[in-house]
């Protein structure tokens, strides 16, 4: 993760990353500190997606203090798998550099004017946050525009990889 300083530099805090697939499908890592994935073996596949799937990113944040557990989102993207895909075959090797969109403290405020609530981002967003991952589109493609690959003998998965979610905190 690059980009991202929603909190002050001497509070630490680890980014959370949804990939929530069509809504049904979600997956989770928490990065270290620094932005760093700290369990590069880490990987989930998805299943049953599609080249019109669509993955919505987001990165929240979650204070550590006893009392509050509820999270924060700080930056979200939405983008189409076959998109993504797309991208891929331009380099196979190469991270994707997603550009996700800052939630600001007053765009907060404001959807929560309603119910009472007020911010509790007390710092500066940045401009150009952005996520580095790895997708490995599928070796062969089944019947149909399923984009699903096969993983020790299973069909119906399409892999990425939390580990290829590489961070950086800047």
């Amino acid at each position: 993760m690059q980009g991202l300083r929603l909190l002050r530099p001497e509070k630490s805090w680890r980014p959370i990353i949804t990939v929530d697939v069509d809504n049904h499908h979600c997956y989770e890592s928490v990065m270290g500190i620094d932005g760093q994935n700290p369990n590069q073996k880490e990987r989930f596949y998805l299943h049953q997606a599609h080249t019109s799937s669509t993955l919505d990113i987001r990165v929240w944040h979650r204070s550590s203090s006893k009392k509050k557990k509820k999270r924060n989102l700080v930056a979200s993207a939405t983008h189409s798998l076959g998109e993504l895909l797309r991208r891929v075959d331009k380099d196979p090797r190469a991270a994707l550099e997603i550009r996700l969109q800052c939630q600001s403290a007053s765009t907060t405020k404001r959807r929560r004017a309603n119910s009472g609530s007020t911010t509790t981002s007390k710092g500066k967003l940045q401009g150009g946050v952005m996520v580095l991952l790895r997708i490995r589109p599928p070796t062969t493609l089944p019947s149909g525009s399923s984009t699903t690959s096969s993983h020790e003998g299973e069909s119906g998965e399409s892999g990425m990889s939390d580990s290829d979610e590489e961070a950086e905190s800047s």
